[in-house]
This record gives structure tokens, sequence and C-alpha cells, in this order.
């Protein structure tokens, strides 16, 4: 054998016994251990047990994590890291406030003769999409503040005559497509307050009631609540409300 070629073969044979031809063995990285769970009982002021359980739901991400609610309670608990929790924490802090709206009610009246009032101008052609009056004027309007799951009551005059608009928020759902749950009612002034059996009876009959309704409006639009009883010479009066959100509460 040529003395060039012995030669390679002993520094290969070499090489291979100290194992420099073969790629060193990396260790594998030990997994990071999993974060420890916290368990965390949030009190909640305006929202549900179920709401708040839904809303922070998606931000419940461990596989031992969750939410429950609190039998008996307004309350949700909550089992996550502590960076999930203050998440978690965060985010009811922005929607579990109580949210406040402002309520423009417009009590407009039909009249026989062809008229355009431009008080109500904004609502005008809804009105005459919705009647068949020949014309409408703006008869009183009053503001109300109120807040969710709270109650309202204002009085208006219409000539001699005194009307009170009542009722409650139940839900306030606020952001650029808000809504809120109204319960309204209009009656005759003199006839709401409840002092004597009669007018109990009186008042459980809906006697001096104009209308009475229950529905979800849009914030910072206007809305044709309905119509009541005709006032005089078969006059008809409707109520009208614009819902405005105002900053939250805490």
């Amino acid at each position: 054998m040529p003395s060039l070629l012995r030669h390679l073969l002993l520094v290969s044979t070499a090489c291979g016994s100290l194992g420099l031809l073969a790629p060193p063995a990396r260790a594998q990285k030990p997994a990071p251990p999993e974060a420890p769970l916290e368990v965390r009982t949030f009190l909640l002021s305006t929202l549900s047990s179920s709401d708040a359980a839904r809303m922070v739901a998606p931000y419940v991400q461990s596989p031992m994590g969750g939410v429950f609610d609190v039998p008996g309670a307004r309350a949700i608990t909550v089992r996550e890291t502590r960076a999930l929790m203050a998440t978690i924490d965060s985010v009811l802090r922005i929607f579990d406030r109580q949210h406040s709206v402002r309520l423009h009610f417009q009590l407009v009246e039909t009249s026989d003769a062809t008229l355009r009032d431009p008080a109500i101008a904004s609502v005008e052609t809804v009105l005459r999409e919705l009647f068949k009056f020949p014309g409408y004027r703006l008869a009183g309007q009053t503001t109300s503040m109120v807040g969710s799951g709270e109650s309202f009551s204002t009085a208006l005059s219409v000539g001699p005559r005194r009307f009170r608009i009542s009722g409650s928020v139940s839900r306030v759902t606020p952001g650029t497509a808000g809504s809120l749950r109204l319960s309204v009612e209009l009656a005759e002034a003199d006839s709401v307050p409840v002092v004597s059996g009669a007018e109990v009876a009186r008042s459980m009959l809906g006697e001096g009631r104009v209308l009475s309704t229950g529905l979800t409006v849009p914030l910072d639009q206007t809305i044709v609540l309905g119509s009541g009883t005709p006032v005089s010479n078969g006059r008809v009066l409707i109520l009208v409300v614009r819902a405005e959100s105002e900053p939250p509460r805490r």
C-alpha cells in the first residue's frame, strides 16, 4: 500500500475512534413549569353572574382554569394564573360599572291642520310614515337622567293638563352600537298618586294611562314609542324618546 494512502487511513481511523466525525449530542431543554393558578371571587355591581361569566370566559386559557357562578350571590369565581387574572380584573372594571343615559322625551300632538313644526323636524318623516294625521306639533318635552337598574319619573304640561312620564331602565349596553332596555308609561299626572282604595282600583285598571310599553332603544337615535288616547277633538298624543349615553359612574 502506498505510504500516502496508508497515512490517510490512519488519520481517518483515529478521528473516527475519537468521535470527531459524529455530531455532538444536544441536551433537550426541560419544559418550563406551568404558572400556578390563583382563585379569586369578583363581586359584581351591574352585570349579572351569567353575563359576567360569558364576558370573562374567553380570557380563561389555562387547562385547569375556569369561571364559575356563585350560588345565591351576584358574583363569579375565577381560577387562572396571576397574569390572566389581572386581565380579567381589568375587563370587569371597564364593563361592571353603572352606565347612565340621558332620556329626552318629546310629547307630540297631532293636528287637523297641515303643520310642520321645526322642533320635531328630526322625527317628522317617521311620524308621517307611521301615522296618517295632517299635521304634528311639539306639545311638551322633558329630560331625565337614569342609570341601569334604576327608575325615573318626570312631569310635563300640555296646556291645562299635566302628564307624568315614568318607567325604568333594566340594562344599558354601551358602545358605538349600544342600546338600553326601557320600560315607560305616560299617564295624566293627577291619576298617578295612589293614596286611597278607589285610586288603587283606578291605577290597577289603568285609568289615566295614555300609553305603556317596553322595548330596546338604540343609543343616540330618536325613537317613536307609541301613540295614546285622543286629547280633544280627535287629537292624539305621541311619545318620542332619544337616549344619549353619559360617562359611566363608578
